[in-house]
C-alpha cells in the first residue's frame, strides 16, 4: 500500500510540475484518493467501510490544477482595495481544518499554502461552451484552426469565437499570474480533449489567448506537441521550413573531413501586438551553436544588429554607416532613404511613400518579406505619432508582463524606483544559510536582465536602480531581490510613461553629464550618468560605476564627462555621415563650475594619472572646437536622475527633463 501511494504521489508531482517541496501534500492527496476508490479485493471503499457512507467526489480536482483563490473582502478593503479579487494558485489537496481546499500560491520563493473554500478552477473562467452551429463560420484574425485543419492535426483547439465579454470581466476581477499557470500545469493540456474527430464544442476565448504568459512558449518540439496550441506551432514550423527552402538557405554538400556537424533545434516564440495580444505563432530553426568547438569551429563570434541608439535616431545602393553596420542610407534626388536592420526586422524611412514601396518590391524579388505598413511597434516597443514630427515610445505591454513573470501577486505601485538613500553596496556581510537557500529559488538574474532591457530602450528613469541591482548578479542577496521587486512595482505604477521624441533642429547634440562622488561606501568609487539629446530628443543615456577612485568631486565630473563624450562622438560620426554635414554642434552640459574652469584654463588637472588622461581628452576636444561647454544647474540637469535615488518631487522634475511624459501630457 505504501508503495502504491508513493507511486501515485510521484506521478502527480511529475504531471503537475509543482515544486518538489510539495511532495508531502502529494502523498496526502494520493492517500485521500486511494481511500475513496474500490480496491480489487473489496466491494466497498475504505472510506465507506469506516464511515458507512459513500464518498462524495463532486469537489474532487486534479492535483496541481490551476485555480483562482478569492481574496476576502475585508483583506482587500484594508490592504488591496484597488487590486484584483483573486490570487492564482494550484490545488494541492483538501483542508483538514475547514470544508475547503488547500491552495499553493506561487510566490517569490518559499512555500505558501492557503486554505479556503472560495475557489474557481481557471479553465472554467477561460473557456466557454459554445454552440458552433450559431457561431460565425469565419474565424477571427489570428484565431484557431479550420475544420479541415482539425482533421489534419487531430486537435481539440479548433475555433476562437467572439464571446469573451463575460470572460474578460472575470479576468479583470482576478489577479492572474500567467507564467505560474504554465508552471502549475506543466506541459499538460488545460482541457481534456474528446477522442472523436468532431469539432470540439469547448473553445478557448480571445480573453484566454491574449495572455501570452498562459500560452507558454515551448522549450522544444516534444513540449510543443503536448501543448493545446500544437496546431499553431506545427503550422509555424511548416512555414519556417518552407521559407528556408524558398530562400535557398541550405546547400547539400559532403561533410569536410573531421568536421563537427552541428544539430539543429527549433525556437518557439509568440509575437505580440502593441497591447500584448498575440499576433503570430513563430518557429525558428536554429543551429546548435552551443555545440561548436572553440578554435575548431570558430575563433570569435559576432552577430550584427542595430544599436538601440540608432533605432531611436532612425525614428526621427544603400550604404552602411561607419558607426553602425546595420544602419543603411542612400542619398538620391528624391531625398534621404534610411533602412535600420535588426536581425530579420526592418525599419524603412523616406518622405516619399513610393520610394519605400519600390524598395519593398526589390526586396521581395530576393527574399520573402511582409510589408506591415507604418510601424506601430518594434522590438516590443509601442510607437505612437500623436502629431506630425512627434513620436512617443513606450513598453506598457512588456511592463504588464513583469509581475506575472516573476510571481508578484498583487502589485502595489510605488512612486520611486528606489527608496532614497538605499545602500545595496553594503551587502558584503556573509549571508545566512536560510538566505542562501531562499535566493536559489528566485530568478534574480532573469529579473535584472528584463529590467535592464527596459532601462536601455525607453526608461532612463530606472537606469540607476538597475545599475545597482546588476552589481549583485554574481551573488545576489535578499535585499537586492526586494529592491528588484520594488522597481517592478514602480514600473507597474508608471507603465503609461512614454519617451517623447520631438526634434528641435537648432539644438544639435547636447550632452548632459553628472557624477555622484564616492557613491559606493565599500570602495568609494563614484557613479557616472549621462543623457544625450539629438536635436532636442533623448537618444542615449547610461549609468556606470567609475573604474577608478576620484580624489575629488571635480575629478569625478571629468570621468563622467569623458564617459558621455565617447557615446556622443560615436553618434556625432553617424549623424554627420547620414546628413552629409561636415560638423554637428556638440555641447557639453556640466553642473560643476570648477570642472568647467579647470578645462578652460591652461595647465594640467593636477589629478592622478587615470583621471588626468580623461581630463586632457576633454580639454583637447574643447581646444580643437569639437565641442562647447555650458554650465547647467543641478535642478535642470537631467543626468542627475541617473546617478542617485531621488525623492518623488525631484524624480518627477528630472524625468520630464529626460523626455519622459505621462499619457496625459
Amino acid at each position: 500500500m505504501i508503495r502504491t501511494v508513493t507511486e501515485m504521489a510521484a506521478a502527480m508531482m511529475i504531471e503537475s510540475s509543482l515544486p518538489h517541496y510539495l511532495w508531502e501534500e502529494a502523498l496526502q492527496h494520493a492517500a485521500y484518493i486511494r481511500n475513496r476508490v474500490l480496491p480489487k479485493t473489496s466491494p466497498v471503499t475504505p472510506h465507506e467501510r469506516i464511515f458507512n457512507a459513500k464518498p462524495d467526489l463532486t469537489r474532487l480536482l486534479i492535483f496541481g490544477q490551476a485555480l483562482v483563490m478569492r481574496i476576502p473582502d475585508q483583506v482587500r478593503r484594508k490592504h488591496l482595495r484597488f487590486y484584483g479579487r483573486g490570487s492564482i494558485g494550484a490545488f494541492v489537496g483538501f483542508s483538514e481544518e475547514i470544508k475547503g481546499y488547500k491552495v499553493y500560491i506561487p510566490g517569490a520563493g518559499g512555500r505558501s499554502i492557503k486554505e479556503t473554500a472560495d475557489i474557481t478552477p481557471l479553465d472554467t473562467m477561460l473557456h466557454e461552451t459554445v454552440d458552433l452551429n450559431d457561431a460565425d463560420d469565419t474565424p477571427p484574425d489570428g484565431g484557431g484552426a479550420s475544420p479541415s485543419e482539425e482533421n489534419e492535426h487531430h486537435a481539440g483547439l479548433t475555433e476562437v469565437v467572439h464571446r469573451d465579454a463575460q470572460a474578460r470581466r472575470r479576468l479583470r476581477d482576478t489577479t492572474l499570474t500567467p507564467q505560474e499557470v504554465a508552471a502549475i500545469n506543466g506541459t499538460s493540456d488545460l482541457t481534456r480533449r474528446r477522442r472523436s474527430e468532431r469539432i470540439s464544442a469547448r473553445a478557448l476565448t480571445p480573453a484566454f489567448l491574449c495572455f501570452t504568459g498562459i500560452i507558454r512558449e515551448p522549450l522544444n518540439i516534444a513540449e510543443a506537441r503536448r501543448s493545446v496550441q500544437w496546431p499553431q506551432w506545427k503550422r509555424a514550423m511548416e512555414a519556417e521550413i518552407a521559407a528556408l527552402k524558398a530562400n535557398d538557405t541550405f546547400e547539400l554538400v559532403d561533410p569536410p573531413l573531421g568536421a563537427n556537424i552541428l544539430a539543429n533545434t527549433v525556437q518557439f516564440r509568440l509575437k505580440t501586438g502593441p497591447d500584448g495580444d498575440i499576433t503570430q505563432f513563430k518557429a525558428r530553426v536554429c543551429a546548435r551553436g552551443d555545440r561548436q568547438l572553440y578554435l575548431l569551429d570558430y575563433v570569435e563570434t559576432h552577430a550584427p544588429v542595430a544599436d538601440l541608439v540608432c533605432v531611436r535616431i532612425f525614428h526621427y545602393g544603400l550604404r552602411p554607416t561607419a558607426g553602425d553596420a546595420c544602419l543603411y542610407y542612400l542619398h538620391n534626388r528624391d531625398g534621404l532613404l534610411l533602412v535600420c536592420l535588426y536581425v530579420d526586422d526592418l525599419l524603412i524611412a523616406h518622405k516619399n511613400a513610393n520610394i519605400v514601396k519600390n524598395l519593398m518590391e526589390a526586396l521581395k524579388k530576393k527574399f520573402q518579406v511582409k510589408n506591415l505598413g507604418t510601424p506601430s511597434q518594434f522590438l516590443g516597443t509601442r510607437i505612437e505619432r500623436p502629431r506630425a514630427g512627434t513620436i512617443l515610445l513606450s513598453q506598457r505591454a512588456y511592463i504588464d508582463e513583469l509581475p506575472f513573470r516573476f510571481a508578484m501577486d498583487p502589485v502595489r505601485p510605488v512612486s520611486t524606483p528606489m527608496v532614497p538613500k538605499t545602500r545595496l553596496d553594503s551587502l558584503s556581510s556573509k549571508p545566512s544559510s536560510d538566505e542562501l537557500k531562499f535566493m536559489t529559488t528566485v530568478p534574480y538574474r532573469r529579473a535584472v536582465g528584463s529590467l535592464l532591457y527596459l532601462a536601455r530602450v525607453t526608461r532612463p528613469d530606472t537606469c540607476f536602480a538597475v545599475n545597482q541591482l546588476a552589481r549583485h548578479t554574481a551573488a545576489p542577496r535578499k535585499e537586492a531581490w526586494d529592491s528588484a521587486k520594488f522597481l517592478m512595482r514602480y514600473l507597474s505604477g508608471t507603465r503609461d510613461v512614454k519617451l517623447k521624441l520631438e526634434p528641435k533642429l537648432s539644438e544639435g547634440l547636447r550632452l548632459a553629464t553628472d557624477a555622484d562622488w564616492a557613491n559606493d561606501l565599500e570602495d568609494r568609487k563614484s557613479v557616472s550618468g549621462f543623457v544625450l539629446f539629438l536635436f532636442g530628443a533623448p537618444v542615449a543615456w547610461g549609468t556606470t560605476k567609475q573604474t577608478v577612485v576620484a580624489h575629488s568631486s571635480t575629478a569625478a565630473e571629468f570621468i563622467a564627462a569623458n564617459d558621455g563624450m565617447q557615446q556622443a562622438e560615436w553618434i556625432k560620426l553617424v549623424v554627420e555621415e547620414i546628413l552629409r554635414q561636415s560638423k554637428i554642434d556638440l555641447t557639453l552640459l556640466v553642473d560643476s563650475q570648477p570642472a568647467i574652469k579647470r578645462i578652460q584654463k591652461e595647465g594640467s588637472s593636477g589629478a592622478q594619472k587615470a583621471v588626468d588622461i580623461r581630463f586632457h581628452a576633454i580639454k583637447d576636444a574643447w581646444r580643437q572646437g569639437g565641442m562647447t561647454m555650458e554650465y547647467l544647474p543641478t535642478h535642470r540637469n537631467p543626468a542627475d536622475l541617473l546617478t542617485k535615488a531621488l525623492s518623488r518631487p525631484e524624480l518627477a522634475n528630472k524625468r520630464s527633463l529626460c523626455g519622459l511624459i505621462t499619457h496625459t501630457s
